[in-house]
């Protein structure tokens, strides 16, 4: 039935918008809160490889030493990455994957682990009430193991590169467990399935081109669809009521391809509460933006501002 509406290509989501179909019934108008009308920008296709040739020349320095020192001290928070999906992983390596969160279990990971580890939630799979509900939990028994284990943590929500998944719930629960955060980093950059940021719009590329987020089969998706490509109309979109046009706040390729420094001076200008969106199209940008996030978190304390990548 699903081929015969052409649907033969999609992913698991092509189950559900089957039964719906035999139900006459919609799981994604089901599931959310009532909304107002949103009318985002529209984006054309772009060239492939002519946008990239087009972009700032890549910081060509290497910031992964730098990076791996900080990761490795005692003084740096346990990295915790809960992901919603079981295909988080997949490029990945050389990282516990925890399928269970029980204390024991997570306090015998917080002691012997010197990088972080992943924490496979799955809640991609749950409606939004039982995915914060789970988020929750998770965030309440990591709490106390670190407590015991006398470590700190920080929260990675590892989610869908093509914006799919529960937000702004997911966040949300961390931060009523944990305690708010500066800002939340949105940054859904994933070379290895083709998902590029340009001036703050989502692509995923097919073939030669480039094609805004929302206008593949990945943003009709049955319980988590969008409208937007642009991130900040995707946060205003997905999360209206808690944010508006001027809490957020973008770090440009030109900022990432400047360096850390420039990152992190960014950064540091970024209000309290706001929601900060990673441009990015090529892995030597997301590796500069997180040397220039350690470094504008560490600067006051370490003069980090005046070390040599």
């Amino acid at each position: 039935m699903g081929a015969s509406h052409g649907w033969s290509k999609e992913a698991d989501g092509g189950v559900v918008r089957v039964w719906e179909l035999m139900a006459g019934i919609s799981v994604a108008e089901s599931c959310k809160a009532p909304q107002e009308d949103f009318t985002p920008r529209t984006y054309s296709k772009l060239p492939l490889q002519k946008t990239i040739e087009g972009l700032p020349t890549p910081y060509s320095d290497n910031v992964l030493p730098y990076i791996n020192d900080h990761v490795t001290r005692d003084e740096t928070p346990v990295l915790v990455v809960l992901d919603d999906d079981p295909t988080g992983t997949q490029t990945c390596h050389d990282i516990a994957v925890l399928t269970v969160w029980d204390h024991k279990t997570l306090c015998s990971e917080l002691t012997t682990t010197t990088k972080g580890f992943f924490i496979l939630t799955n809640s991609r799979a749950l409606p939004p009430n039982e995915a914060r509900s789970l988020i929750t939990t998770i965030c309440e028994n990591l709490a106390k193991a670190a407590k015991q284990m006398g470590r700190s943590l920080e929260i990675v929500l590892r989610g869908d590169s093509t914006l799919r998944g529960h937000f702004p719930d997911e966040p949300e629960a961390v931060e009523e467990v944990l305690g708010q955060v500066d800002s939340w980093i949105l940054a859904p950059f994933f070379f290895q399935g083709g998902r590029y940021t340009i001036d703050d719009v989502h692509y995923v590329a097919e073939g030669e081109f480039l094609v805004p987020a929302s206008q593949t089969p990945f943003a009709a998706d049955a319980t988590f669809g969008y409208k937007s490509s642009n991130l900040r109309d995707y946060v205003l979109e997905k999360a209206g009521k808690r944010f508006n046009a001027e809490d957020i706040f973008s770090i440009t390729l030109e900022d990432i391809r400047s360096g850390p420094g420039r990152i992190a001076e960014q950064l540091l200008l970024a209000p309290k509460g706001s929601v900060i969106i990673v441009n990015a199209a090529a892995e030597s940008d997301m590796y500069a933006f997180v040397a220039g996030l350690l470094q504008g978190k560490y600067s006051k304390s370490l003069a980090l501002s005046k070390t040599k990548y």
